[in-house]
């Protein structure tokens, strides 16, 4: 599945800077492993009792996406977001490159559905034989690669596989 990660700037969604900022904080992972509890006290504390909980569901009305990974998503794909600005420059890229065939169809998918999880349908167009349901193996999947690549969630490989994926565009290195 071809994705364009060329930026999207007809339309999107107006948030603000400081959503912009709290989405920045998902796609980091909340950095450092800190919690979405630790990281919402401290944003609160810092920007005058700002509840990102409540922000996420202002974002994600907004968008009309259902979450945090389809609101980073959105605003990857709107060019709200750059992935430079969520990425540790020192990941091991080459990680991604031992992921197997249907990991790396998974996270395609996946990334270009812009949502929570697969659809049945979604998911069968990808040619993978399993005899497990759907979304389970499809969850399973990319719970096993962001284990194996080392980041903490669905919402991190996301970013982390947009990264990638922009990375071999610009060596001509895509598959």
């Amino acid at each position: 599945m071809e994705r364009d990660h060329s930026p999207h700037l007809e339309n999107p969604a107006a948030i603000s800077d400081q959503q912009l900022h709290i989405l920045r904080l998902f796609g980091r992972g909340f950095g450092k492993g800190k919690s979405f509890k630790e990281v919402d006290r401290q944003f609160g504390d810092q920007n005058g009792g700002i509840d990102v909980g409540r922000e996420l569901g202002k974002i994600c009305d907004t968008f009309g996406v259902a979450g945090q990974t389809p609101a980073i998503v959105y605003a990857l794909d709107k060019g709200l977001l750059k992935v430079s600005e969520m990425v540790e420059e020192d990941f091991d890229w080459d990680l991604f490159k031992t992921l197997r065939r249907e990991e790396i169809a998974v996270l395609e998918a996946f990334t270009h559905a812009g949502k929570q999880s697969l659809t049945e349908e979604e998911f069968n167009a990808l040619g993978i034989e399993t005899v497990q349901d759907p979304k389970a193996y499809a969850s399973h999947s990319i719970r096993n690669s962001y284990d194996r690549l080392g980041l903490r969630n669905k919402t991190e490989i996301v970013v982390y596989y947009y990264a990638f994926r922009e990375r071999q565009e610009e060596q001509g290195d895509l598959a």
